[in-house]
């Protein structure tokens, strides 16, 4: 039942937006603005400058400009997101979808955002990623703490983000999510 609560949560969150508003009506998930609507029920796979969910890549804007036109920067840590660091060893691991991703220090790192449920019961595992000349694959895996495994937690949705160095700059490659 906690799962199924869970999974209504994150769908709800996805139709809102992670912002809290909805999108324009007949506004297609793939244009809605990053951070926004759009992660769930779209169907991965990538194109050139995605994440491969559904969401805009919004480059990092330089120092004193304003954001691209459509684009939102992703939730910064204490900005209603939580800077989350992975935990190995946890139990029960699965993939699970992330919402959005942006680049860092000139595509040297990705802040890779997504919605998860409270520690101990959703706790960041471990990230795995596969880079090729043309693709950059992020799968983020979460599970429980083993060491609370009695804990009642409660049906609620976090916003977590985690920073993501690459072997290489994004460049032109296509972001995929694994989970997808």
């Amino acid at each position: 039942m906690r799962r199924c609560a869970l999974v209504v949560l994150l769908l709800l969150c996805a139709c809102a937006g992670t912002d809290g508003s909805a999108p324009a009506p007949g506004v297609p998930a793939s244009e809605a603005p990053a951070g926004g609507a759009g992660g769930a029920g779209t169907s991965g796979g990538g194109v050139d400058g995605s994440t491969g969910s559904g969401e805009i890549l919004c480059p990092e804007p330089s120092p004193g400009s304003l954001p691209e036109p459509g684009c939102e920067p992703a939730p910064q840590p204490g900005q209603g997101a939580e800077l989350v660091t992975p935990q190995p060893g946890m139990a029960g691991t699965h993939p699970v979808r992330w919402t959005g991703a942006e680049p860092l220090r000139d595509g040297a790192a990705l802040r890779v955002t997504w919605i998860s449920g409270v520690e101990p019961c959703s706790v960041l595992d471990r990230v795995e990623l596969a880079e090729t000349a043309t693709e950059v694959r992020i799968t983020l895996i979460e599970g429980s703490d083993p060491a609370s495994p009695d804990t009642a937690c409660i049906e609620l949705g976090v916003t977590k983000v985690v920073e993501v160095p690459l072997a290489a700059p994004l460049a032109g490659r296509t972001l995929v999510d694994g989970a997808a």
